[in-house]
């Protein structure tokens, strides 16, 4: 990741909401610390630190509500490549060469306090085909975001609505239980890789999930599945 990648994809963020009122967008280039801030003052959501030296960039997701309900600088169809996305202090997503989302990493625990707004409509990416839906990759109910570009793909309904739904709502349940203990000591660790195919550019063709879970006193489990579409 370099300064002319950062400006492109911000180039390509602000043409895609041309249309959009009152939407601004300021930068700002720190040579000390190889550090490129961007954010937004009409829509507060919108904003993230580019880390040109570690090719890390971080950033919230819409998480505040009344404040513009995504943060537009994850929801190109994809977002600068070969760099590491800490979103909300807990998500580690990586992206590849091609800007696609393929590695996801979450941890849960006490100390957890992210709550997202609004959840929007998202429109499918490229290499969609017919049956289609935009599923997220981390579930909204493991308060996974709702931008597109980081953690929204084209998924086979049947996958969205049945398979993948399946895994979303034992481990929704799992942190819903853990989240009501006493025990000051568990942990859910939710880990995803998505693979692609060269000519379907935003449409996965495995999805690969793996979670462990402990509850601080004695009980351990561990799901790891994979579904190719």
């Amino acid at each position: 990741m370099n300064k002319a990648d950062v400006l492109s994809y911000v180039a390509a963020m602000k043409e895609r909401l041309a249309g959009t009122p009152d939407f601004d967008i300021e930068m700002k280039t720190d040579d000390a610390s190889d550090t490129i801030s961007v954010w937004s003052r009409t829509y507060p959501n919108t904003q993230a630190t580019f880390d040109l030296g570690r090719n890390r960039v971080t950033a919230s997701s819409g998480s505040r509500p009344d404040a513009g309900a995504l943060n537009e600088l994850l929801n190109n169809e994809t977002l600068v490549g070969n760099a590491t996305y800490i979103i909300d202090g807990h998500f580690v997503i990586r992206t590849d060469d091609l800007g696609r989302p393929y590695r996801f990493r979450v941890s849960y625990n006490k100390t957890w306090s992210v709550l997202h707004g609004d959840r929007p409509t998202q429109p499918l990416g490229k290499g969609a085909e017919d049956g289609d839906q935009a599923g997220h990759v981390i579930a909204a109910s493991l308060r996974g975001p709702h931008e597109r570009g980081i953690n929204i793909v084209p998924m086979p309904w049947q996958l969205n609505e049945c398979w993948y739904r399946y895994q979303e709502v034992f481990l929704a349940s799992c942190l819903h239980d853990l989240e009501k203990s006493a025990d000051e000591d568990w942990f859910l660790e939710v880990r995803i890789d998505v693979s692609y195919e060269d000519e379907r550019p935003l449409r996965p063709d495995m999805i690969r999930l793996e979670a462990d879970v402990d509850n601080g006193k004695g009980y351990y489990a561990r799901l790891s599945t994979e579904c190719i579409y």
